[in-house]
C-alpha cells in the first residue's frame, strides 16, 4: 500500500503528458501549415498536400540502435529495441533498452540496467521525417556497485520493479522502407531515474504507396 501514491502519482503524469503531447503536435501542424506563404495560391494546397498527405493512415517504425544508459553517476553502453505503430498521429509503442554490464570484480566498478515499456502518445508524421512524445509504463531493473581500487565495496544499489519512461523520438527517413532516427528515453521510478539515449536505423512502411 507504500507504494499506491508513486502509482498514483505515475499514471497522472502520463495522462498530463499525453494531453501535453497532443497539444504540442497540433501547434507545431498549424505552425507549419501557417508558414506557408500565399495561401490563396493553388500552390498552397500542393504544398499541404507534400507535407501532410503522403503519410499513410497507419504507419509502422521498426528501430534498432546503440547507445547509452545513464543512471547514479553510471555511463555504459545499450543496445535498443523500438516497434512503433501510428493510426493517423496517435501512437502505441513497445521499447526495449539494454546495458549489458560486465562481470563484476573486486577491482571494478559495476552497472547494469535494463526496461521494457509499452507507451502511448502522439506524433508528427510527414513524407520524410517523424517526431513523437510518448509515456508509458514499464517493468524495470537497475544494478550497480562501485569498489575502490583495494577491492572495498563503497555503494551496493539494486531496483526492480514498475517505472514511467517518457520518450521522444526523432525519425529522418526515405519515402519508404529505411532510415535514421535517435531516441531519448527517461524511465522514472521511485529513487532513481535513468536515461536511455541511442542512434537506430529505422524500417518500415510510413507512407502511402502509390497506385499504378
Amino acid at each position: 500500500m507504500k507504494k499506491l501514491p508513486i502509482y498514483l502519482l505515475g499514471l497522472f503524469s502520463l495522462f498530463n503528458i499525453q494531453l501535453n503531447a497532443q497539444d504540442l503536435i497540433a501547434k507545431i501542424n498549424h505552425s507549419l501549415t501557417d508558414s506557408i506563404p500565399n495561401k490563396n495560391n493553388p500552390k498552397h494546397d500542393t504544398i499541404r498536400h507534400s507535407l501532410f498527405k503522403n503519410a499513410s493512415l497507419i504507419g509502422n517504425y521498426l528501430s534498432f540502435g546503440l547507445g547509452t544508459g545513464s543512471s547514479r553517476g553510471n555511463t555504459s553502453g545499450a543496445l535498443f529495441f523500438n516497434y512503433s505503430l501510428a493510426i493517423k498521429s496517435h501512437l502505441v509503442s513497445f521499447s526495449y533498452g539494454y546495458v549489458p554490464g560486465f562481470t563484476a570484480s573486486y577491482h571494478r566498478n559495476y552497472y547494469s540496467a535494463n526496461y521494457a515499456g509499452l507507451l502511448f502518445g502522439e506524433s508528427l508524421r510527414l513524407k520524410n521525417f517523424f517526431l513523437s512524445l510518448s509515456a508509458g509504463i514499464s517493468n524495470s531493473y537497475v544494478a550497480s556497485s562501485k569498489v575502490t581500487q583495494n577491492g572495498v565495496l563503497m555503494e551496493r544499489f539494486g531496483r526492480k520493479g514498475i517505472s514511467f519512461p517518457i520518450e521522444m523520438k526523432f525519425y529522418i527517413h526515405l519515402y519508404n522502407g529505411i532510415g535514421l532516427g535517435y531516441t531519448n528515453t527517461t524511465d522514472i521510478a521511485s529513487g532513481i531515474v535513468v536515461n536511455y539515449s541511442n542512434f537506430s536505423i529505422i524500417l518500415g512502411v510510413w507512407n502511402k504507396i502509390p497506385r499504378k
